[in-house]
C-alpha cells in the first residue's frame, strides 16, 4: 500500500468514525425529547375518564355568539342600538347628564351656541338644543330636512381674484390637540394644532360664542398657515381658522369648518 493509499484509508476511517458518532448522539437527543413529550402529552382517554368533564359541542366554548342581536338603549329622544348586552345596562345605570355627554361625544358633532349670551336664554337653549343636537350637524342630515327659509347669506363679491393671487393663501388641514379659553377673554378660544409639520402651531379664534372649547378637540379642521403672526392678548397667533357665517331669523349663526378625520394633518387644499 502506497503513502497516498494509506492517507485516504485514513481519511475514510475518519469521516465513517465522526458519522457514527453523529448519528449516535442524534438519536440519544431525539429519544430524550420524545420521552419528555410524552410526559406532558395527556392522552384523549385520560381525560375523557369520569373524573373529568367529558368533552361536548354544546359546550359554551364552542358556541358562536349571535352578533345579530341588539339591544336598545334611549338617550336624548333618541334610540341606539348596541350588541352589547352588558354595556347597555352599564349604560343605562349611569346618572341622565353623564349618559347624554357620552351620547353627544360618540354620536354627535359640537353644536353651536347663540352669540346673544344672557344667562336666560342660555338656559333655554339647553332645552331646545338637547332636542335639535342632531340637526345642528350637516354631517348627518340631509339637505331637505333642514330649514333654511330663514337664513340670510352676504351677498358674492363682484369683484374678480385672478387665479395667481388666490393661490398664494396656504390651506392646510390641521388636528386640534388642545383648546382652551383665554384668560380676560370672553371671545377668544386658543388652539393648539398639529400642521403635519412637527412643531404645534397656536392659532387664536373669536368663536367662544358658539363653541366650548373641549368641544373641539380631536377635530380635523382648516387653517390659513401662511398669514403674518399677530399678537391678541399677548399670544401670537399664526393663522387662521375660517368659518361659515350667516344670519337665522336676525340672529349671526357660525359654523367652524371641519372636514373628515381620515385627512392627514398638514395636507394641502387646492
Amino acid at each position: 500500500m502506497t503513502e497516498y493509499e494509506a492517507y485516504q484509508e485514513h481519511i475514510c476511517y475518519t469521516h465513517d468514525t465522526y458519522c457514527r458518532i453523529v448519528i449516535r448522539h442524534a438519536s440519544f437527543d431525539a429519544a430524550r425529547m420524545l420521552a419528555a413529550r410524552w410526559k406532558q402529552e395527556i392522552s384523549l382517554e385520560y381525560l375523557t375518564e369520569e373524573k373529568f368533564v367529558p368533552f361536548s359541542t354544546t359546550d359554551e366554548y364552542f358556541s358562536v355568539p349571535d352578533y345579530g342581536e341588539t339591544y336598545p338603549f334611549s338617550v336624548r329622544g333618541q334610540l341606539v342600538l348596541l350588541d352589547n348586552c352588558a354595556l347597555t345596562a352599564a349604560l343605562a345605570r349611569l346618572p341622565e347628564q353623564t349618559q347624554e355627554e357620552m351620547f353627544l361625544y360618540y354620536f354627535q358633532l359640537p353644536t353651536m351656541k347663540s352669540l346673544d349670551s344672557s344667562a336666560s336664554k342660555k338656559a333655554d337653549g339647553k332645552a331646545e338644543g338637547a332636542q335639535t343636537a342632531g340637526d345642528n350637524n350637516g354631517f348627518f342630515t340631509p339637505n331637505s330636512k333642514i330649514d333654511f327659509s330663514n337664513v340670510k347669506i352676504e351677498p358674492l363679491f363682484e369683484e374678480a381674484v385672478d387665479f395667481e393671487t388666490f393661490s398664494k393663501s396656504d390651506f392646510r388641514a390641521v388636528k386640534v390637540k388642545e383648546c382652551v379659553a383665554v384668560p380676560k377673554s370672553k371671545k377668544l378660544l386658543q388652539f393648539t394644532l398639529d400642521d403635519g409639520t412637527g412643531t404645534d402651531r397656536t392659532i387664536l379664534s373669536g368663536i367662544h360664542a358658539y363653541y366650548e372649547p373641549g368641544e373641539l378637540v380631536g377635530k380635523t379642521l382648516i387653517a390659513i398657515t401662511n398669514l403674518p403672526p399677530r399678537a391678541m392678548m399677548g399670544i401670537e397667533s399664526c393663522g387662521m381658522l375660517p368659518s361659515a357665517v350667516c344670519e337665522e331669523n336676525g340672529e349671526e349663526k357660525l359654523n367652524l369648518l371641519m372636514v373628515d378625520n381620515h385627512i392627514p394633518a398638514g395636507a394641502k387644499l387646492y
